[in-house]
């Protein structure tokens, strides 16, 4: 057995364990708060979260999806001391499969999808040449 337990739409995702997470990756969110997070996984059309046998949650992903042709994933977060250790293939193989009927966008920051590029082309995952992402933060 697997020292991780991959859990698929969970009925709950503890959002302290969220802000702890987003804080050891160094993306903490200024003003983010628990219902915040509540709404934000429970506006998801999938959430897979990662534990330990423990039930520390050490992982998540993120999906928005019309189930038909587009599927966005705004974020993955893995423990700092579980990010080389398979954690993010078994969260994002996992939502992958969940919409492989679909067209998949994965969110990264330049340097994380250059640095690993071998592990986002094992799965598929590619630049989009032609493609410009615009953003607009919140105010």
């Amino acid at each position: 057995m697997s020292q991780f337990q991959l859990h698929e739409n969970p009925s709950e995702v503890n959002p302290n364990h969220v802000i702890d997470l987003y804080h050891l990756i160094g993306g903490g969110r200024p003003g983010l708060d628990e219902d915040m997070i509540r709404q934000a996984f429970g506006n998801s059309t999938y959430v897979a979260i990662v534990t330990l046998a423990s039930g520390e949650m050490i992982g998540w992903v993120r999906a928005l999806s019309d189930k038909v042709s587009t599927t966005w994933i705004p974020e993955m977060v893995v423990h700092p001391e579980f990010q080389t250790l398979g954690v993010d293939g078994l969260l994002l193989d996992a939502a992958i499969n969940q919409f492989k009927n679909t067209t998949i966008y994965f969110q990264a920051s330049y340097t994380e999808f250059t640095e690993r590029i071998k592990f986002f082309e094992d799965r598929g995952v590619k630049p989009m040449p032609n493609m410009i992402v615009c953003g607009r933060m919140p105010h």
